[in-house]
C-alpha cells in the first residue's frame, strides 16, 4: 500500500503537533507535502520538521488550492472562524479533509461542508482530538468505576 500523502492548511499548534507528528514518529504511515500558513515563523518551523521545500509551502489556502492535486488529504487546522472556506476549497479540488473541530459555526455552514463531500466524492472526517487523550481515557475511567456514583451528565 502506497502511503498517503497531505497537505496541511495552519501550521499552529494543532497542525504542527496534533494531527500530523504521526508522521515523523511512523515514516511508513505518509509523508506531508505541503503547508499553508500566513505565518512565516511557524511556515519554517513546519518546513523543517517535514523536510518541505519552497515551492511546499503556501502563504494562503488560496494559493495552495489553486495549484493542481498534489496529495491525498488535506488537514484544516485553522482557527475556529476559518474553517469553511479552505474545506470547502480542498473538497471541491479532490482532497479528503480532516477537519478541526468544530466544522462550522452554523449549522448551515456544517451542511454545506457536508453536501461539497457528498457532491466531491471525498472524505470529510471531523477531528475530535481530546477524545483519546490520555486526560479524557483516565476520566472514563474514573466514572466507569463508579466512583463519583451514578453520573447523570457532564
Amino acid at each position: 500500500m502506497t502511503p498517503l500523502t497531505g497537505v496541511v492548511v495552519g501550521a499552529g499548534d494543532r497542525g504542527f503537533d496534533a494531527y500530523t507528528k504521526l508522521f515523523v514518529e511512523d515514516p511508513t504511515a505518509g509523508r506531508i507535502v505541503g503547508v499553508a500558513e500566513p505565518s512565516s515563523a511557524r511556515t519554517e518551523r513546519f518546513a523543517a520538521r517535514y523536510g518541505l521545500d519552497g515551492s511546499q509551502c503556501h502563504q494562503s489556502w488560496e494559493d495552495l488550492f489553486s495549484q493542481p492535486k498534489h496529495a491525498d488529504f488535506a488537514l484544516i487546522a485553522t482557527g475556529d472562524r476559518h474553517h469553511v472556506e479552505p474545506t470547502l476549497a480542498a473538497l471541491a479540488a479532490g482532497y479528503h479533509v480532516l477537519l478541526e473541530k468544530p466544522m462550522a459555526l452554523s449549522e448551515a455552514d456544517c451542511r454545506r461542508l457536508v453536501d461539497a463531500a457528498d457532491d466531491a466524492g471525498v472524505v470529510l472526517a471531523v477531528c475530535h482530538v481530546y477524545r483519546y487523550s490520555h486526560l479524557f481515557s483516565q476520566l472514563h475511567a474514573v466514572i466507569e468505576s463508579g466512583a463519583l456514583g451514578d453520573v447523570v451528565t457532564i
